[in-house]
């Protein structure tokens, strides 16, 4: 991966790759969070339901 800055040092361009990369990781956390929060809704429903037939029965 290469980010290209004219008229920076090396130092400054590491800096922000590194940045970059730091955010795309967090970005994809909290994508990955979101999708568990969603899934675990959907669990405790089921759950639920399926306890509410075991009562009823």
């Amino acid at each position: 991966m290469y980010l290209y800055l004219s008229g920076t040092n090396i130092f400054c361009t590491t800096v922000y790759c590194v940045h970059w990369l730091r955010t795309l990781a967090l970005c994809d956390q909290w994508a990955e969070e979101q999708l568990l929060v969603s899934r675990e809704m959907i669990w405790v429903v089921d759950f639920f339901i399926h306890k509410s037939q075991q009562w009823v029965s």
